[in-house]
């Protein structure tokens, strides 16, 4: 945590927190978040859960906004997190693979949409110009619902969804794109 610590109190506009991983709906905690190098049965005090998360920003962030992206199993659970954060005056932006209470899928459908649809240095020519968070979410919503049959989650609190992102693209992930359905995985150093 001390590094998520760091990053929130560094932040002087808006904080992205992305998680691309496992997810697991904990009995007496909710949902929590499993770091490379522990199982989905690894002891509470090793996973980072979303209460935890959310006091961290609680706590540490001064910036603007907080944008709290998951794919993951369980990853609806952020919607805890930005529950809290509202409470505190923190505007935040939700928007995640699966439900709260549901799995997710393990194609990474989520991510590779979320990459297409935000660019990249060769910008597709289906790209609209510049979007909102609504056109964002729905373009994710549309992707996932196509190719896995799942619902997505998608909040924001004290934002408003026409906040402007900058380009976004029509069909996120073209199905003939040679890296649809890649799975690629970087690990990074367990500092959480």
């Amino acid at each position: 945590l001390s590094e998520l610590t760091r990053v929130a109190r560094g932040a002087k506009d808006s904080l992205f927190l992305y998680y691309a991983g496992h997810g697991v709906l904990l009995p007496d905690a909710g949902t929590a978040f499993v770091p490379y190098d522990a199982s989905n049965s690894a002891p509470e005090d090793e996973l980072l859960t979303v209460t935890k998360l959310a006091r961290v920003l609680e706590t540490n962030f001064q910036g603007k906004r907080v944008f709290l992206f998951g794919d993951a199993c369980h990853s609806g659970g952020l919607l805890e997190a930005a529950m809290r954060l509202n409470a505190a005056g923190i505007p935040t932006i939700v928007l995640a693979s699966a439900k709260a209470a549901e799995e997710s899928t393990g194609n990474w459908t989520f991510t590779e949409s979320l990459l297409a649809a935000l660019g990249d240095a060769n910008p597709s020519p289906a790209c609209l110009g510049e979007e909102n968070l609504a056109a964002l979410a729905s373009l994710v919503r549309e992707r996932m619902r196509r190719v896995e049959g799942q619902e997505i989650e998608f909040r924001t609190s004290r934002v408003g969804p026409d906040f402007r992102l900058g380009p976004t693209c029509r069909d996120p992930i073209q199905a003939s794109s040679p890296h649809f359905g890649f799975r690629t995985e970087r690990r990074l150093p367990r500092s959480i």
